[in-house]
């Protein structure tokens, strides 16, 4: 109902019946708004229009939202890209949504909130992967450490170190040498546009221990060094980081 409605104003209106018993044309200005509401609604949903919507209350797994006038539910996993315990913070305000399902037999329209922002993440992740070249050298931040590696993140899309281009030497975890939330730079290895995957380095910064083993080690210096594999041929000892070298069994005693 529009309390402003006055005389001389032009509105929409439905007709529901063209004549009743006292000849009289029945009119409904209710299901006129209701009717074109839902046009709208569909009209967003088929075109994947971005719409505004008021955040009515909270409800049982998210929230309402009114749209067009009509009662649409956001879903609490729908209403950002990281998880929300607090969905009161939202209640009261007018946010942009995207339709992303309608139920026509039982009236019911789903929006996100979510959609939007991954659709902007996607167009951020594009515009860096196009600025990526191989060897170029980027600051991140550790986002995720697992056993295999290390997810950075380079500023809206992220890459992963593999352990083994953690360090030149032999690590259990990346837990030994990265922290979460740690900056570090890292070098771009390989990049795949279409999948958006980086593949970074760390240990490629510095340059292989190999390289400069002439300068510290000669024949006939006694080194100490750690077991790193032990073989049915002998053992493999490492006397720098990245730097085996193989004990045979002949050679044990």
């Amino acid at each position: 109902y529009n309390p402003n409605l006055k005389v001389g104003d032009t509105i929409e209106v439905y007709v529901e019946t063209q004549e009743d018993v006292g000849g009289q044309l029945i009119l409904s200005h209710k299901k006129a708004r209701i009717l074109r509401s839902w046009e709208r609604v569909n009209q967003a949903f088929e075109k994947e229009e971005i719409i505004n919507g008021y955040v009515k209350c909270r409800t049982k797994g998210g929230l309402i939202v009114d749209v067009f006038g009509i009662e649409a539910f956001l879903p609490g996993s729908q209403i950002d890209v990281k998880p929300i315990r607090d969905y009161d913070i939202y209640v009261d305000k007018v946010m942009e949504f995207k339709v992303v399902k309608i139920n026509q037999e039982y009236k019911n329209v789903v929006v996100s909130h979510k959609a939007l922002i991954e659709d902007e993440l996607e167009q951020q992740k594009a515009e860096i992967i196009s600025k990526l070249e191989k060897g170029q050298i980027l600051e991140g931040t550790v986002k995720n450490i697992t056993s295999y590696g290390v997810f950075v993140d380079l500023g809206g899309v992220d890459g992963l170190v593999h352990i083994t281009d953690l360090s030149w030497g032999r690590i259990n975890h990346p837990e030994e040498i990265v922290q979460l939330d740690e900056k570090i730079n890292v070098v771009i290895l390989d990049f795949d546009e279409n999948k958006k995957r980086i593949a970074l380095g760390l240990k490629q910064l510095t340059p292989h221990p190999w390289d400069s083993l002439a300068e510290t080690v000669k024949v006939g210096d006694q080194v100490k060094g750690r077991v790193v594999v032990i073989a049915d041929y002998g053992a493999f000892i490492e006397i720098a980081p990245g730097v085996e070298g193989l004990i045979h069994v002949s050679e044990m005693s």
